[in-house]
C-alpha cells in the first residue's frame, strides 16, 4: 500500500509539474497572440468600448447590435488605461486563464493527476486551435464560449454525473454565468434555459433561482449605466430577431435551414467536435441512465450553438466541446503501462506544440500581425486634431484605432440591415448617419462602398450617405477618401508628404 501511495504521489507531482510548465507556455503563447491577426468584429468591439468610455450611450449615441455585456470589460479597461487591440486582448487572456483554473477545480476531477491532464489538454487546444476561429480575440463569441465551458465543468456536468460533490459555490458560479449569456447575445436564451434546467437539483432550487435573478438584475443595471434599455430592445432584440432574418440566405425558411445544414456539415472541424460531443453524451447516459433526460437537454443546448452556422459563429461550440475532456474524471484509473505512456506522450505533444518550435508556428504569427499603420490613418492624424471625429465605411473599424480618432456618427460602420431598421424604427430609437454627417461635418471620410454579399450594392443601402458626401466633400484622386471642400488643399499637401504606399497594406 505504501508503495502504491508513493507511486501515486510521484505521478501527481509529475502531473502538476507538467501543468506548471504548460501554463507558463500558454501565457507565452497568449502574449505572442496579443498582436496576431486583426478582424473587423474585434475592432468594432474595441471602438464601441472607447465611445462608451468617452461618455456616449450604448444603443442611442452608439449603434451596435451585440449584447451589452460584450462591452463592459472594455469600458472598464478604457476607464483605467486606454488601449488598442492588444490591450483589450489582455482581458481575453485573463479570462482564458480563469477558465483553466475552473477546469482544474471541477468536481468531476478528483485527483491532481486528472485535474492536471484535463487542464493541459483544454488549455493547449484553447490557445493552439481556437485562434483559427478567432478564439483569442476580444469578441462576444469568445466570452460566451468561456462562460459556457466554465458553467459546464463547474456546475452542469457535475450536477448530472456527480451531484453529491456539488457545493453552493459551484451552484452560485454556474447560475451567475448562465444568467450572463443572454446579455452577450439574445441567441443564447435557448442554451441558457436548457442548461439551467439540466443542472437544476432539488436541494439547490432556491439558491439557483436567487443567483440567476441577482445576476440578471446586475446585468440590467450595467446596461442602464452604459446605455439605453429601449435601445437594447430596438437594436439588439428587434433588429436581430426581426430585421436580420430578412437578409438571411434564401427566400424561405426551408432554404435558410438547408443553407445552415450545408454550412455546418461542410465544416470538418464542426463535424469532428460534434462527434466528440455526441460520444460524450452517450458515455454520460451509460454512466447515469436515470439522468438521460438531463444529458439530452445538454446535447440540445450545445447543438443550439450551431444555429448560425460554421465559421467564427461556431466558436462557443468549440469552447463548449472542450469541456467534454473533463469527462476523464469518470473514466476508470488507467493501470496499464501503454495507457500511462499515451497520457505522457500527449502531454509531451502539448509542450512541443506550445513551445513554438514546431516548423511554421512562429512564422504564422509573424506573417499576420495586427495592422498598426495605414495611409488613411496617417492622413487623419495629420489633418485632424485628437478631438476631431472621422468616419469610415463600410466595415474598416481598425482605421479608427490606428488614427486615434473616434467616429463622427452613432453608425460608425454601416450595413443594409441598419438602413432597413431606419426605415421603420421602434421605441423612438433612431440614429441617422446622413444627419450625423451634416451636423458634425467631419473633416475626413473613408468610403469603401462595399457590395455586401454581392447582393446589396453600396447605393442600395447607403445612397443618402453618398449624396451628402458628394454635395459637401471632395474625393482625393482615385482613393476612397473624401475631405471637406475647404480642406482639400491641405489634404493634398499632406498626402504628398506621407511616406507610405496605401497599396502596400493590402
Amino acid at each position: 500500500m505504501a508503495a502504491d501511495r508513493d507511486g501515486l504521489n510521484t505521478q501527481s507531482a509529475a502531473a502538476l509539474t507538467t501543468l506548471l510548465v504548460v501554463v507558463v507556455l500558454i501565457v507565452r503563447h497568449q502574449v505572442v497572440m496579443l498582436n496576431y491577426l486583426d478582424w473587423g468584429d474585434e475592432s468594432e468591439t474595441v471602438v464601441t468600448s472607447k465611445m462608451l468610455a468617452a461618455g456616449m450611450r450604448l444603443y442611442s449615441d452608439v449603434f451596435n447590435h451585440h449584447g451589452p455585456l460584450t462591452f463592459l470589460p472594455g469600458v472598464l479597461l478604457e476607464q483605467l488605461s486606454p488601449g488598442g487591440i492588444a490591450e483589450h486582448r489582455v482581458i481575453v487572456m485573463v479570462c482564458q486563464l480563469a477558465t483553466l483554473a475552473a477546469v482544474f477545480l471541477s468536481p468531476l476531477l478528483q485527483t491532481p493527476t486528472r485535474r492536471s491532464v484535463a487542464t493541459v489538454l483544454i488549455g493547449t487546444a484553447m490557445v493552439v486551435y481556437l485562434p483559427n476561429h478567432w478564439g483569442h480575440m476580444y469578441v462576444y463569441q469568445a466570452f460566451a464560449g468561456m462562460l459556457i465551458l466554465v458553467a459546464l465543468v463547474l456546475y452542469v456536468m457535475p450536477a448530472i454525473l456527480a451531484s453529491p460533490s456539488l457545493s453552493r459555490t459551484h451552484v452560485l458560479i454556474g447560475n451567475v454565468l448562465l444568467a450572463c449569456l443572454p446579455f452577450l447575445a439574445v441567441t443564447y436564451v435557448p442554451l441558457t434555459a436548457l442548461l439551467w434546467i439540466a443542472g437544476l437539483r432539488t436541494r439547490y432550487v432556491r439558491m439557483a433561482l436567487s443567483a440567476f435573478m441577482i445576476a440578471t438584475v446586475a446585468n440590467i443595471i450595467a446596461l442602464a449605466w452604459m446605455g439605453s434599455i429601449s435601445g437594447f430592445v430596438a437594436y439588439h432584440l428587434y433588429l436581430n430577431l426581426v430585421i436580420l432574418p430578412e437578409f438571411a440566405a434564401g427566400n424561405s425558411l426551408f432554404a435558410s435551414i438547408a443553407g445552415l445544414v450545408k454550412s455546418v456539415l461542410g465544416a470538418k472541424s464542426i463535424v469532428g467536435f460534434a462527434l466528440v460531443v455526441v460520444a460524450s453524451c452517450v458515455a454520460m447516459v451509460r454512466r447515469c441512465p436515470r439522468e438521460s433526460w438531463r444529458v439530452t437537454l445538454l446535447g440540445l443546448a450545445l447543438g443550439s450553438l450551431l444555429a448560425r452556422g460554421a465559421g467564427f459563429y461556431a466558436l462557443p461550440f468549440y469552447y463548449a466541446a472542450l469541456s467534454m475532456i473533463a469527462l476523464i474524471g469518470i473514466v476508470p484509473r488507467p493501470t496499464a503501462v501503454p495507457a500511462k505512456a499515451l497520457v505522457a506522450l500527449a502531454a509531451l505533444g502539448c509542450i512541443v506544440k506550445l513551445s513554438l518550435l514546431w516548423p511554421g508556428d512562429r512564422e504564422q504569427f509573424e506573417a499576420y500581425p495586427v495592422t498598426m499603420r495605414s495611409e488613411f490613418a496617417e492622413l487623419a492624424k495629420a489633418l485632424t486634431d485628437p478631438s476631431d471625429r472621422i468616419l469610415v465605411y463600410t466595415f474598416l473599424n481598425n482605421e479608427y484605432l490606428m488614427s486615434g480618432r473616434l467616429p463622427a456618427s452613432a453608425h460608425f460602420f454601416y450595413f443594409p440591415w441598419q438602413a432597413r431598421y431606419n426605415e421603420s424604427p421602434i421605441l423612438g430609437i433612431k440614429a441617422d448617419p446622413c444627419d450625423d454627417i451634416r451636423t458634425v461635418r467631419p473633416k475626413l471620410i473613408f468610403l469603401d462602398e462595399a457590395d455586401v454579399w454581392g447582393r446589396f450594392p453600396w447605393r442600395s443601402y447607403a445612397g443618402c450617405i453618398q449624396d451628402v458626401v458628394d454635395a459637401d466633400y471632395s474625393k482625393l484622386g482615385e482613393r476612397p477618401y473624401y475631405v471637406r471642400v475647404d480642406l482639400r488643399p491641405a489634404a493634398e499637401s499632406v498626402l504628398q508628404r506621407i511616406d507610405y504606399d496605401f497599396s502596400a497594406r493590402k
